[in-house]
């Protein structure tokens, strides 16, 4: 008996990557759904008064000690460098929430608790409260002790 070779459909998604400038940083920064950071092109003049022209490029996150959440820094005018937890400059970003103010009572969360997935679409909006209780219900916490 004659066998027909089997045929494997594979699909494949496409997600458009959408920009928004960020709040505090137009002109300089924008920040993507799917959590990419870039700089835009723009003259700065050097303090020695030279005029200098940067490049638009995606800028490099990083991680800190132990924590597990994407970091990004950006540097203003005044030549200070300020350090951004890359889901909350998402989430901020495309939901027009100031991203200087220190919202003590709100957390940016993951959906699917993986800490690098930082799209827009995994990303929500908890308190402290629902929190530790989403952490005592998943069995990450036991006495009082952070399970990891």
């Amino acid at each position: 008996m004659l066998s027909l070779p089997k045929i494997i459909y594979t699909f494949t998604i496409i997600i458009m990557e959408k920009w928004k400038d960020i709040q505090w940083y137009e002109w300089l920064y924008q920040v993507s759904n799917l959590w990419n950071i870039k700089s835009l092109d723009r003259v700065v003049f050097r303090k020695n008064w030279r005029k200098n022209t940067i490049k638009w490029r995606i800028l490099k996150q990083w991680k800190t000690g132990n924590s597990y959440h994407n970091r990004v820094t950006l540097q203003k005018t005044d030549w200070k460098f300020y350090k951004f937890l890359v889901h909350r400059l998402v989430y901020c970003t495309f939901n027009n929430i100031d991203i200087k103010q220190n919202n003590n009572w709100s957390l940016v969360l993951h959906k699917n608790d993986i800490y690098w997935d930082n799209r827009l679409s995994n990303l929500y909006l908890w308190t402290h409260k629902d929190n530790w209780a989403d952490r005592i219900k998943n069995k990450k916490i036991k006495n009082n002790i952070l399970l990891k």
